[in-house]
């Protein structure tokens, strides 16, 4: 396994059998999302944006010295460094905006060499949220899709600027010694200005969040006009939802029609998408409890696994009534509108083919990631879902209708940060009140 690929697998965290549920609707939901709001990924809060970008600028940096690292090792180790300068005496403190609570408690302030290898920090950086938005936003240019082929572009080291012009860190810019510290030239990053600098829970400086916020109305060069123009409106909803709730029956006036019936539309997959989850996880429940490990039409379903199924059925049709064009949703919801339990059954067998698979004779049976917790407590449950990027693990309830792509709520968290309020919402949301 090569460097770049950090950020995808690790022996740390990864279960030995993931429970990828993906059931064929990768492409829709990418679909749904960029639509929702183009361009921004999974990113959440501004410094998500800064750490990646000063990840690309530093590695190129370093390798301009002759020192050979990937930008994906240095953008992974910039953003590891960053999390344990939040903390204090190697305890990172609750917060969303973190990652690797428990993978760092106890670590010391690291060298280059240490944060660099895979092992050492979480197996889904931060970083991997910002593929998509980093060159969208122009804060990068590339002539490819990796975060190796990213170049930092005069937005980004603008970006950087702005970000820590009143931080020398030993009396030099920030870009710089990061860059002998990877080099291994500085012994330690461990200093009250280099957290200030680089701790997630610190808000960027005014004039940083001013120029994200015009990188999130301008967009990057090679972006089309539509999708500048989609996630301007978006950001104009999500600023207005912070004084009045934003009802999923009224279309608003700073929507185009076709904008909002993609949310409206999107919201419903999304819905079926979980019933149809629910559903396979009735029927795993039903098979486990079955000597045979097989269900085929002639056995009786469970009560839970026959209400399951009636709720995707009508979540199904609920899609198909939005009349959206979409082929891949659509056929998925076609299929999962059918009036009959066994062939809806089969269906989803056959999409999932993981956890639950289908047999050659039409029976319903173990896939390889079946959960035989309850068999053997392996406890194997860790299930993803195929988004094209990572939701945030913020439990806000932000201003929104129920179902909308999860970049919506992104985009509102976001919002929130760039005006210096973020850090208010959470604390709210944490007390149990909403953001």
């Amino acid at each position: 396994m090569d460097r770049e690929s950090w950020g995808l697998l690790g022996p740390a965290t990864v279960p030995s059998m993931r429970r990828t549920r993906t059931l064929g609707l990768g492409a829709a939901v990418r679909s749904f999302n960029e639509a929702a709001v183009p361009g921004i990924g999974g990113i959440w809060y501004g410094k998500q944006l800064l750490l990646a970008t000063l990840g690309v600028a530093v590695a190129a940096r370093a390798n301009e010295q002759k020192i050979q690292v990937t930008k994906t090792e240095v953008a992974n180790a910039i953003e590891a460094l960053a999390c344990i300068l939040a903390g204090t005496k190697g305890e990172l403190p609750r917060d969303p905006r973190l990652r690797g609570r428990d993978k760092l408690r106890g670590v010391s302030v690291p060298t280059f060499s240490e944060a660099r290898k895979r092992s050492f920090y979480v197996t889904q950086p931060m970083r991997m949220a910002n593929t998509i938005a980093l060159p969208a936003l122009g804060l990068v240019t590339t002539d490819g899709t990796r975060f190796n082929t990213f170049e930092c572009s005069d937005s980004g080291f603008a970006l950087i600027e702005a970000a820590f012009q009143d931080c020398r860190p030993f009396g030099g810019k920030v870009l710089d010694q990061l860059a002998k510290w990877v080099s291994g030239a500085l012994e330690s990053a461990n200093t009250p200005k280099f957290a200030r600098a680089l701790s997630p829970l610190v808000v960027l400086p005014h004039k940083a969040r001013q120029l994200l916020r015009e990188r999130l109305l301008q967009g990057g060069p090679g972006e089309p006009e539509t999708s500048k123009q989609r996630r301007r409106n978006a950001l104009t909803l999500v600023g207005q939802a912070r004084l009045k709730p934003v009802d999923a029956n009224t279309p608003p006036a700073c929507l185009t029609s076709d904008h909002w019936h993609d949310l409206k539309a999107g919201a419903k997959l999304f819905s079926a998408r979980d019933s149809a989850l629910s559903a396979l996880d009735a029927m795993e429940s039903q098979l486990i409890e079955m000597k045979s490990r097989r269900w085929t039409q002639g056995i009786s379903l469970d009560q839970l696994v026959s209400t399951a199924l009636e709720g995707l059925r009508t979540a199904a049709n609920d899609f198909l009534d939005t009349k959206h064009s979409n082929p891949d949703a659509r056929k998925f919801c076609t299929e999962c509108s059918v009036d009959n339990d066994a062939t809806m059954l089969r269906n989803l067998a056959e999409r999932d083919g993981r956890v639950l698979a289908l047999g050659e004779d039409g029976a319903i049976v173990p896939g390889q990631a079946f959960n035989r917790a309850r068999l053997n407590t392996l406890g194997m449950d860790d299930v993803d879902l195929e988004d094209d990027d990572a939701s945030s693990p913020v439990a806000i309830q932000a201003p929104l209708p129920v179902g909308f792509s999860y970049r919506m709520r992104n985009l509102y968290l976001l919002s929130l940060d760039l005006d210096g309020k973020l850090d208010e919402s959470l604390s709210r949301s944490a007390a149990g009140g909403r953001a």
